[in-house]
């Protein structure tokens, strides 16, 4: 778990595996049946996942941000049943609680957390710190600053669980100190085996890998797609979602259009693995996405169905006999989509113009002020309340948290992450 392997704390009970697994026999199912029911509004595959790792104690919390009442009242239901379980086993120490703010963001941590800080409101350094970050209160609103991105993607989904950024130049500094580049690799690979290590001992198929970029990985993936040899299998496996379209600015990030994967025979398909990264670096771009005109949805719904093809034929060793034929009809069915983009051009813009008109004319009505005013004073009253049940019931939310040192961070570190 995260306070000993992580953190160096022994003094944390070990989350029980052998004891909670037996009872989590529906879990699996649970899981499938919910993928299953997915749709396009509902987002909480990483919610689960999150949840999940909090549960089993090598995350010390997440934060997730689920705006619809459905979504809360699916993770409070899969919460619910956890801490039944940790009930049946004699576990409730590591007993799930939910922490609500609002636009729809809470934060799932352990109720007996030595480590997550429960105050009101919190910086954003302090949220970090929540969040197992190796930086926290990395932020920033320069555009040139030099970051680095550590990601943390479930490869069978294809979704990112979570992410950090952190400021090169900072961190930079901070190596005068104790702090070296070693420090971030080793501190991300622990996250990464402990994450793996618990979905395996809960009898799961979710599997976690960490990736570091850095501000300029651009340039240099843009030479290697450029070059007419398939790059070593090392750089693949540390850089296949990068081909995706990661890392490029005003791209739709959405996993329904990846077509590379770690599984992809990406020797054997080179070329057409290029042609699709220069159709979507330049194509799945913020500019052509938005409203519901024809043209825009027949673009992306075209688009939804090329580059899954692309995915599975990449897959498929034996597919190669019929390569340049394959290569030929993908070819033209990426020129043709090129070729319709021009009537999506500026459909971004469009959206947001007609949603900041929809927004301005809503904020007109007296009702919306009413319904805002009486949500500010439910939030209120809830947040009074829980500072009220810590300073009568749970005095021990109160006690000085574990902190761990952590490289310096920027004057935004210091703002407040959560408004009423």
């Amino acid at each position: 778990m995260a306070e000993r392997r992580l953190y160096g704390n022994p003094s944390e009970p070990e989350f029980p595996f052998d004891r909670v697994r037996s009872h989590l026999g529906w879990l699996p199912s649970y899981l499938k049946n919910h993928d299953e029911t997915e749709d396009e509004e509902n987002d909480t595959d990483h919610a689960f996942i999150n949840t999940l790792l909090v549960f089993t104690r090598v995350r010390t919390s997440a934060l997730l941000t689920l705006p619809s009442r459905r979504k809360r009242k699916q993770l409070k239901e899969f919460a619910r049943r956890l801490n039944k379980t940790l009930k049946l086993v004699n576990a409730t120490h590591h007993r799930l609680e939910l922490v609500q703010y609002r636009n729809g963001q809470c934060f799932v941590t352990c109720r007996y957390s030595p480590r997550f800080n429960w105050k009101y409101p919190l910086r954003e350094f302090e949220v970090g710190q929540n969040l197992d970050y190796f930086a926290p209160g990395h932020r920033t609103l320069y555009l040139h600053a030099r970051r680095c991105y550590v990601k943390f993607l479930e490869l069978n989904y294809l979704g990112q669980v979570y992410g950090e950024v952190i400021l090169l130049d900072l961190l930079d500094a901070a190596k005068e100190d104790e702090w070296k580049w070693e420090e971030l690799r080793k501190f991300t690979k622990i996250k990464e085996r402990l994450y793996n290590d618990a979905m395996e001992k809960l009898g799961l198929e979710y599997r976690v890998k960490a990736y570091i970029t850095w501000s300029g990985t651009q340039d240099e993936l843009l030479e290697v797609m450029a070059q007419p040899t398939p790059p070593s299998p090392e750089w693949w496996r540390e850089n296949w979602y990068l081909v995706n379209g990661e890392r490029f600015p005003d791209m739709i990030l959405s996993t329904d259009h990846h077509f590379a994967t770690p599984t992809t025979k990406y020797t054997l398909y080179w070329p057409l693995i290029q042609l699709a990264f220069h159709f979507v670096i330049g194509y799945k771009r913020c500019e052509y996405y938005g409203g519901d005109s024809q043209p825009v949805k027949q673009y992306w719904e075209e688009m939804g169905r090329i580059l899954p093809r692309v995915k599975l034929l990449c897959e498929d060793e034996k597919a190669f006999q019929n390569f340049e034929e394959i290569y030929s009809r993908f070819e033209n069915d990426f020129e043709k989509l090129a070729n319709s983009s021009e009537a999506c051009r500026g459909a971004w813009d469009r959206q947001r113009e007609k949603s900041r008109a929809k927004a301005q004319a809503e904020r007109s009505r007296w009702t919306y002020h009413v319904r805002k005013r009486l949500a500010e004073w439910s939030f209120r009253l809830s947040l009074n309340w829980r500072r009220l049940k810590m300073h009568l019931f749970q005095r021990y939310k109160l006690k000085p948290r574990l902190v761990r040192k952590s490289p310096p961070y920027p004057v935004c570190g210091e703002k407040i992450a959560f408004y009423l």
